[in-house]
């Protein structure tokens, strides 16, 4: 299974904030919809913060690596 990029947990971020920050009726509406429990909430929300920060660390590794360096240095000469 392939690891999930920026734009994957970003998605789920702002997915996650809509459903939380909505109001009650729309909540409702989503639980419905999915089929699942009043915590299914937050915990998308927990899981999308999660992702979103094995997103940072993972792209803070990549600029980290010399040989990714070398390539995107190779593009702007």
């Amino acid at each position: 299974m392939e690891s999930p990029g920026p734009s994957s947990g970003r998605r789920l971020l702002i997915e996650s904030l809509t459903v939380l920050a909505a109001d009650a009726p729309a909540q409702v509406a989503w639980l419905d919809e999915h089929r699942v429990v009043a915590d299914d909430i937050a915990l998308d929300f927990e899981h999308a913060l999660r992702m979103a920060d094995w997103c940072k660390r993972a792209c803070w590794e990549l600029v980290r690596c010399p040989t990714f360096v070398r390539s995107i240095h190779s593009f702007t000469r």
